[in-house]
């Protein structure tokens, strides 16, 4: 489970989970995400793998040699991965979600890698209303359904803004589960923290400080970072250049 404010880098971290298993552990992986056209996501994944500035290549503005060289190795394992992409506008059921993974294992003849779930508040369960009662119903869910599909669920879960007079603070479990029964439902979860950043900002700087922090049964591991917005990337350490 990973937390964080809208727009601190939750997708740049799903998308980065999953090229690693598809891309570099060669495993199948099933991805339900936002709406956003193929080619956008096309385009993002070039930009998170080669470093180039999304709009540098959106705007053509390549330069020969390494640049195009690197643009197309990326393309090429794009292309050859196995991710199986469900886009999820507004609304989707558990079951809705659960069938939808067992046709891809279907289709690709094995177990996928992971599941991957952006914005878990999107998902709806049967009987259940409130947001924190869900949360619970598909969590407690979740676990049943990972040791069928064997193969870890991984979700994305959209924190609220802190209050006035709590901007700029590091996030703790608390702001992302609503109720206790989750906290004890989730193995791990990864909170993600830019100082700084704040949820209304239009724009994304080169490069920003920032920390992924683990937590979790045992104290919080606090891993510092660079979060690379013109490219989509998330960078162990800090540091101005990818």
């Amino acid at each position: 489970m990973t937390g964080g404010l809208p727009g601190v880098g939750k997708s740049t971290l799903a998308h980065a989970i999953m090229r690693h298993i598809a891309m570099e552990e060669g495993w199948p992986v099933a991805y339900f995400g936002p709406e956003m056209s193929p080619e956008k996501v096309y385009v993002r994944q070039l930009a998170a793998m080669t470093w180039i500035p999304e709009n540098d290549i959106k705007r053509g503005r390549i330069k020969e040699g390494s640049q195009i060289e690197a643009l197309e190795a990326a393309s090429r394992k794009i292309d050859e991965a196995e991710i199986y992409r469900e886009i999820v506008e507004d609304k989707i059921s558990w079951f809705s979600l659960t069938a939808h993974v067992r046709k891809f294992v279907e289709m690709a003849k094995r177990p996928m890698g992971i599941v991957i779930v952006e914005n878990l508040e999107q998902i709806t369960y049967p009987g259940k209303q409130k947001g924190k009662e869900t949360i619970d119903a598909v969590l407690g869910a979740s676990r049943g359904f990972a040791k069928e599909m064997i193969a870890p669920v991984y979700y994305s879960h959209q924190m609220a803004e802190p209050a006035e007079g709590e901007k700029d603070r590091r996030p703790t479990m608390g702001d992302l589960f609503g109720t206790k029964t989750a906290q004890k439902i989730a193995d791990k979860v990864i909170l993600l923290y830019r100082p700084g950043y704040h949820p209304k900002d239009k724009v994304l700087k080169k490069s920003e400080p920032g920390e992924i922090i683990v937590t979790k049964g045992g104290p919080s591991i606090i891993l510092p970072f660079t979060f690379f917005g013109s490219c989509f990337n998330w960078k162990e350490g800090q540091t101005s250049e990818p």
